[in-house]
C-alpha cells in the first residue's frame, strides 16, 4: 500500500513522460519513493523515472508495485491541473488508485503487471560526446527540423553543437549559441534520430536543463532534474543508421 501527497505538476509530469514511450506502466514503490520504467514495442526508446520520498508533501509506503494505464489518467488531465495538490492512495488488498484533488476523487482500476514487458536498466554506454542544453532551446531545434525531415542529427565538432536534417530539396541547421549551451566537452562526433521519438520527448524536458550524451552512430541519451531536483527523467533513443 501507499498514501501520499503530491504536486499536481510532478505527478504529472511523470505520467506524461512515461506515456510518450508506452501506454501502460509498472510503477515499483518503497519507503524511499517511486521508480518506473518502460520501452516502446519497437525496442528503440527507453525511458526511466526516479522520485524521492522528498517529492512528496507526504508520504508512506511499504514495498510493491502496480500496474497504470497511463492514457486514462493523462485524459483526467485537464481536471487534476486546475488544483495543486493530490492526494493519492493504494489500500491494501483494493484494484484502484485513489486519486483526490479539489473536489474530485478519481478511482483508476489498476492493470495486472505479470504480463507487462520486462524493462532492462538502461545500459552502461561510454558516449563520445556530452553537452547541457536548455530544454526550450533544444525542443525548437528538433520542431525545426521536422519541417523538413522524419530524421534529425545531433553533432558536435570542435567548436559547435548543432542539429541538422534534410530531405532530398531541403535542409535546416539549428546551431546553438554559447550563451545556450551551458556545457560542452567538444568531443567530435554525429548520430541520426527519429523525429518523431525527438519531438514527444522534447515536449516533456523543455522546461529543465537537459544533459545530453552522445556519439556516432550512437544512442543518444537525454537526462533531467524534475521535482526540484527530487525526481529524475532519463531517455534513450537507439540511432537511425542510413544506408550508404
Amino acid at each position: 500500500m501507499f498514501k501520499a501527497m503530491i504536486s499536481t505538476k510532478t505527478f504529472m509530469t511523470l505520467i506524461e513522460a512515461i506515456e510518450t514511450i508506452q501506454h501502460d506502466a509498472k510503477l515499483m514503490y518503497n519507503s524511499e519513493g517511486w521508480a518506473t520504467s518502460v520501452i516502446d514495442g519497437a525496442n528503440a526508446a527507453l525511458c526511466k523515472i526516479t522520485l524521492s520520498k522528498d517529492a512528496f508533501n507526504s508520504y508512506e509506503a511499504g514495498e510493491g508495485d502496480i500496474g497504470l494505464d497511463l492514457v486514462l489518467i493523462k485524459q483526467a488531465k485537464q481536471f487534476i491541473t486546475k488544483y495543486d495538490i493530490m492526494k493519492l492512495e493504494v489500500k491494501d488488498g483494493s484494484n484502484t488508485l485513489d486519486l483526490d484533488f479539489g473536489d474530485y476523487t478519481y478511482k483508476f482500476n489498476l492493470i495486472s503487471t505479470a504480463t507487462m514487458k520486462k524493462v532492462p536498466d538502461p545500459p552502461t554506454l561510454s558516449s563520445t560526446g556530452e553537452f547541457i542544453v536548455k530544454g526550450s532551446v533544444f525542443n525548437d531545434a528538433i520542431k525545426a527540423s521536422a519541417l523538413v525531415s522524419t530524421m534529425a542529427s545531433i553533432v558536435i565538432d570542435t567548436n559547435n553543437v548543432y542539429v541538422y536534417a534534410k530531405d532530398a530539396a531541403n535542409e535546416i541547421k539549428r546551431t546553438f549559441t554559447e550563451e545556450e549551451i551551458l556545457f560542452c566537452n567538444y568531443q567530435e562526433c554525429e548520430s541520426l534520430y527519429s523525429i518523431d521519438y525527438l519531438i514527444d520527448i522534447c515536449k516533456i524536458l523543455k522546461d529543465y536543463e537537459i544533459t545530453v550524451k552522445t556519439g556516432t552512430k550512437f544512442p543518444v541519451i537525454f537526462s533531467c532534474k524534475f521535482a526540484e531536483g527530487c525526481g529524475d527523467i532519463v531517455y534513450l533513443i537507439a540511432p537511425r543508421i542510413p544506408n550508404t
